[in-house]
């Protein structure tokens, strides 16, 4: 019984990863197929009438700033994983003198 319950559990949490990765990866092609575009065009007041204030700010240096938005969190128990993992798409938006010049989206799990 003890092999059994181990083989559901890697089978649970395998499922959950190739869900989160497959809806993951979608996700970030939807991201970047909004935000390629507006590199070096969105400023600041663009994101936040669109997503809203930022999870976290920072400023590394002068003219530079970094937000954090986090989307898509989902439960993975909550879709039928018998584990208790969380997963999200991290999007960090990076602003030059308040103009958007870079972004990355990372999947995450935890």
């Amino acid at each position: 019984m003890h092999g059994n319950r181990r083989w559901f559990l890697r089978a649970a949490i395998a499922s959950a990863i190739a869900l989160s990765s497959g809806c993951a990866t979608t996700e970030s092609r939807e991201f970047a197929r909004e935000l390629n575009p507006l590199v070096g065009r969105a400023d600041q007041t663009y994101f936040i009438e669109k997503y809203g204030e930022p999870d976290k700010r920072s400023s590394p240096t002068p003219g530079t700033d970094i937000w954090e938005y986090t989307f898509g969190r989902q439960n993975m128990a909550n879709h039928g994983a018998h584990v208790n993992l969380t997963t999200s798409t991290l999007v960090r938006l990076t602003f030059k003198n308040g103009t958007l010049s870079a972004w990355q989206a990372t999947n995450r799990m935890y």
